[in-house]
This record gives C-alpha cells, sequence and structure tokens, in this order.
C-alpha cells in the first residue's frame, strides 16, 4: 500500500500528490500545514470556498481517481 494525499473538493477527488516517500505522521503534518494556508476568502469559478477543500492522507494500492 502507498501513501497519497488526496485533496478533497465538496465530497470528491480533486487532486491526488503521491505516492509520498514519507510516513502518515509527516503526511498529516504537511495537510495541516497547506490547509493554515488557504486564504478562506478565495472562491473558485466553480464557486467553491476554502471551506469546501480538505486535505487527507491515505493508503490505497492503486492511485486514486480524480472524479
Amino acid at each position: 500500500m502507498n501513501l497519497f494525499m488526496i485533496i478533497w473538493i465538496a465530497g470528491h477527488i480533486g487532486g491526488v500528490i503521491g505516492p509520498l516517500p514519507y510516513d502518515s505522521v509527516e503526511c498529516r503534518s504537511r495537510a495541516a500545514e497547506v490547509m493554515e494556508t488557504l486564504n478562506p476568502n478565495i472562491v473558485t469559478s466553480d464557486g467553491y470556498s476554502a471551506k469546501d477543500i480538505k486535505f487527507k492522507c491515505e493508503y490505497h494500492r492503486k492511485r486514486p481517481k480524480i472524479a
């Protein structure tokens, strides 16, 4: 199983980073750092804001597909 950082946008996979060379603790730390840097006032052209975006670290056998 490989570790990936999954970018969830409004409940759908919007991006995948990995497989990652570090462990899940490091991945969660980096995901938290990214979440802290997101500007909560930015809204995408599709109407999504920072509150609709989540970065999660997950193990998968294959690279998750972007929905």
